[in-house]
């Protein structure tokens, strides 16, 4: 391989070390302009497809966000409301415990009330 490569270099060199010109190096030379107008003209289609998709994913990312926000919240309204029940339930049993002893009070002191209004015994200071 090496002496194909080095034979090569002896048949584009003259024997003054000046490179032969080439006949066909203005075609050469328009190929790879092509190729680097299309290497440019991809690079750019690179750009804008990278920025796109950094767009998208940073769009992507904020929607996550807001959905674990979302459920975050949800969740935490959920554990509330659990916490909540049993202070409810709380509540509702000293609210009846009160409303029983006003009930006994109330039905003790009418029947002194009462008892008294049929005593005969009446004692005015």
């Amino acid at each position: 391989m090496q002496e194909k490569y080095e034979n090569k270099m002896k048949q584009d060199v003259d024997e003054s070390g000046q490179v032969k010109k080439d006949e066909n190096e203005s075609q050469y030379v328009s190929k790879l302009s092509d190729h680097q107008e299309i290497n440019i003209a991809t690079e750019a289609n690179l750009e804008v497809f990278n920025h796109q998709e950094k767009e998208e994913l940073n769009e992507l990312e904020v929607l996550a966000n807001a959905s674990n926000l979302i459920s975050t919240s949800q969740e935490k309204a959920g554990n509330l409301k659990a916490a909540n029940i049993h202070r409810y339930r709380k509540r509702e049993r000293i609210g009846k415990a009160f409303a029983k002893l006003g009930a006994n009070i109330t039905t003790k002191v009418t029947g002194k009330i009462s008892s008294a209004a049929d005593s005969t015994d009446c004692k005015v200071m």
